[in-house]
């Protein structure tokens, strides 16, 4: 669509709904439109309820706030630009003609920019949109609180309330696509106003926000007039919180604050250390290079097995990291044991792990994915434990590939990593049946550490200890441990025998924490 008039509403209104009498003659409802993708080029193309109604049906669209957005971001960017370079202007340093052929220059540079920020916007709908259902819970809870605030009204975003939620899950039907988009302006919205309120914006480690916004040219040129731009911290918050969306999902910072109770800015810098320490946007570029090469829903899974990784190690830093920590120094430390890791996993993992992991390389590759970064994607659930074993060789002064070694023993020996793939197969309905699961399978990766720990323990570290002595010396600590570790497989292999349950899960780590103490 583009110009004006509404041309498509939903079969449950009316034209007077509408409100746009000029188009009433041609005006269809949504569960009429045979196209099969709708782009939305002018504002209110579609009502609400008529996308809804043809997304239902199973046509693709967005909101025409998602695919108009390129013009505000557009603007945006010439007006910081113009706030960027007032300075000079003001002073005699630019003349408004130099002004006005820098603009013409980066124009090329903007347009990229801006195309980035809206392929990142509708890639987080397609992310959302393959996770579904898993996400729905979490999706009603955040539109609960979001009203609890203050800052949602349901009706009027034509959300649906706890009873259809409910009535969505029980049906198999996650929300919509224009559904998931109004979620996710929220979700910025409500991060950017609480990061601009908090420190983050000062803080040094994202002091590159700022300039990576603008043109290289234009940083350069114009390098000290960044620190004094009227609006440095909104457009700093803004793009930390775009990026946190766009990348984890609408859900994201909801779910964090749940588990952990913190702030945004805590959450926020979680993040940006997960983020860098795994070298996060790097694989994601790779993903994007792919465009056109394989099938879209290839790369969307990939996104989302991004997006997991950073449920998971966002949380690990969040409740890890102390919160006056030096960003710079934390991701730099941790990006050293995750390159150190990298690429060595299969010679560490347990088979049943090295089995699920290779069932994934092979069908990424069949689809076209070359095979660098199938292994890379493949291994981000498994990268996830570096964190782990980089804090434990520092913490006892010892080679990181020695620590690798024995952590994997230790799981490989007690049947965790096989524990917790079961754990993430136990269907559940409810939210707290879910975040219990994600607790317990979160205790049994602490447990492993403090088992490591125990096995490690009197060691000395000479730069020369290797992963297959640390297989030896976890080998080691279990055979003087014999009479406990075999009671616990035995218990462990009884567990397994049936379906695994909640409480079968529960009982499961009691003893492997038992044994962790």
């Amino acid at each position: 669509f583009g110009g004006i008039g509404t041309y498509v509403k939903a079969s449950s209104q009316t034209n007077l709904d509408v409100g746009d009498r000029a188009n009433d003659a041609i005006r269809i409802n949504g569960a009429e439109v045979r196209a099969k993708v709708v782009g939305e080029g002018a504002n209110l193309g579609c009502t609400q309820l008529g996308r809804i109604e043809y997304a239902r049906r199973g046509g693709r669209i967005n909101t025409d706030a998602i695919d108009n957005s390129a013009g505000v971001d557009t603007s945006d960017h010439e007006v910081n630009l113009k706030i960027l370079m007032s300075g000079p202007l003001r002073r005699g340093e630019l003349t408004a003609e130099e002004r006005d052929r820098l603009l013409e220059q980066m124009s090329g540079e903007v347009a990229a920019h801006v195309l980035k920020d809206n392929y990142d916007q509708t890639l987080a709908l397609s992310v959302s949109q393959l996770l579904g259902l898993k996400d729905l819970d979490a999706q009603g809870r955040f539109m609960r609180d979001l009203e609890r605030r203050g800052k949602l009204d349901r009706a009027v975003e034509f959300l649906p309330d706890d009873s259809v939620l409910r009535r969505r899950a029980q049906e198999g039907t996650p929300l919509t696509r224009p559904s998931v988009a109004v979620l996710l302006a929220y979700a910025k919205l409500d991060l950017d106003s609480e990061l601009l309120v908090s420190d983050v914006p000062d803080d040094p480690y994202f002091g590159s926000v700022l300039a990576n916004y603008y043109p290289r040219a234009a940083a350069e040129r114009f390098a000290g007039e960044l620190k004094h731009h009227r609006l440095r911290r909104e457009i700093i918050s803004t793009v930390i919180s775009n990026r946190i969306v766009n990348l984890a999902g609408p859900v994201f910072v909801q779910r964090m604050k749940e588990i952990s109770g913190a702030t945004a800015s805590r959450i926020a810098r979680a993040f940006a250390v997960a983020e860098g320490a795994f070298g996060l946007d790097s694989i994601k570029a790779r993903i994007d290079a792919l465009d056109y090469t394989v099938h879209a829903q290839t790369q969307t899974g990939m996104y989302a097995e991004i997006a997991e990784m950073l449920r998971r190690i966002g949380l690990w830093f969040l409740i890890n990291l102390p919160a006056n920590a030096d960003l710079a120094e934390t991701v730099g430390r941790y990006r050293a044991g995750v390159d150190a890791l990298r690429g060595t996993y299969s010679t560490l993992i347990s088979s049943y792990e090295l089995d699920e992991r290779m069932g994934y390389i092979t069908s990424l590759m069949e689809a076209g994915v070359p095979e660098d970064l199938a292994h890379d994607v493949a291994a981000l659930p498994l990268w996830s434990t570096a964190p782990e074993i980089a804090r434990l060789a520092h913490a006892q002064s010892l080679a990181i590939d020695l620590v690798a070694g024995a952590y994997f023993a230790v799981g490989t020996i007690l049947g965790l990593d096989r524990l917790r793939g079961l754990a993430s197969q136990i269907s559940v309905g409810e939210h707290w049946d879910r975040l219990a699961i994600r607790r317990i399978v979160d205790d049994l990766y602490s447990s492993q550490r403090v088992l490591t720990a125990h096995a490690l323990q009197g060691l000395e570290s000479p730069a020369a200890r290797t992963r297959t002595e640390g297989v030896r010396v976890a080998e080691a600590w279990a055979k003087a441990h014999a009479d406990a570790i075999s009671r616990t497989q035995g218990f462990l292999g009884e567990l397994e025998r049936t379906d695994l349950s909640i409480a079968k899960l529960t009982l499961a780590n009691s003893q492997i924490r038992e044994l962790a103490m």
